[in-house]
């Protein structure tokens, strides 16, 4: 081989060598390519989905049954400004509240048809006539009372007439209502001096009547709050309420 082709096969593999480690002057791969998640590494995601929400049912108060309240009792509560407080109490129709050491005038009833009122010597007897709530209210003081009808069978009713017993009422007699009473089916009510005009029941039919020679007798038939009026022309009228149990 002569001089000069062995430099330009020199040459040549100089070229070869320095092209090899030449660096790579092609432009950057910038395609962005999604990345595969495997089935078996995917973490299931659980979006949780509000419920509907139910409407609010409103609270009930349970009304008492007969099976938690007293029969026809005489309550007493004690109106002085150290007497313990006044707790709610049920009792049933006829029965009393007896409050003592107040004034008269100063016990008021809510509602006024549940009760009737009479008052001496510091103490005021208020016979339960009609069934329902009832409020007993002084300036400083409340008792609430739930008068329920009466039971069956009924309670022990110590604040009414024994069974058969005979009541009398002289009609000639001025004056103010008298006070209301709890008497019991089968018992009596004997009106005297009176016609046979002056004499209403109201609401009719608790009671069977007879009259003769100025004399009225009535027996209760049936359970029920009743009012009696006796009329006189020369008198106010008199009232007397009476509850009629079993």
């Amino acid at each position: 081989m002569s001089t000069r082709s062995f430099r330009t096969t020199l040459a040549a593999l100089a070229l070869v060598a320095t092209a090899a480690c030449a660096p790579d002057q092609s432009p950057p791969d910038t395609a962005v390519r999604p990345t595969v998640v495997s089935p078996v590494d995917a973490v299931p995601i659980t979006v949780a989905v509000p419920s509907a929400a139910s409407p609010a049912t409103p609270k009930r108060t349970p009304k008492p049954s007969s099976g938690t309240c007293l029969g026809a009792v005489v309550h007493t509560v004690d109106a002085s400004a150290d007497a313990p407080p006044w707790r709610p109490v049920c009792i049933a129709v006829g029965g009393v509240v007896r409050v003592e050491w107040l004034g008269p005038g100063e016990l008021t009833v809510t509602p006024a048809s549940r009760a009737s009122c009479a008052y001496a010597g510091g103490v005021h007897m208020c016979r339960l006539i009609g069934t329902g709530p009832a409020r007993f209210g002084t300036a400083t003081r409340r008792l609430d009372v739930t008068v329920a009808a009466a039971a069956s069978p009924p309670k022990p009713s110590p604040a009414c007439d024994q069974p058969g017993t005979i009541r009398t009422l002289d009609a000639g007699d001025g004056g103010p209502p008298w006070p209301a009473v709890c008497m019991r089916i089968g018992s009596k009510l004997r009106v005297e001096h009176l016609g046979p005009w002056g004499f209403e029941a109201a609401p009719a039919g608790i009671m069977s009547c007879w009259y003769e020679a100025a004399v009225r007798e009535c027996t209760f038939t049936r359970p029920g709050t009743v009012t009696i009026t006796i009329s006189r022309p020369d008198v106010e009228p008199r009232r007397l309420i009476i509850v009629a149990i079993s």
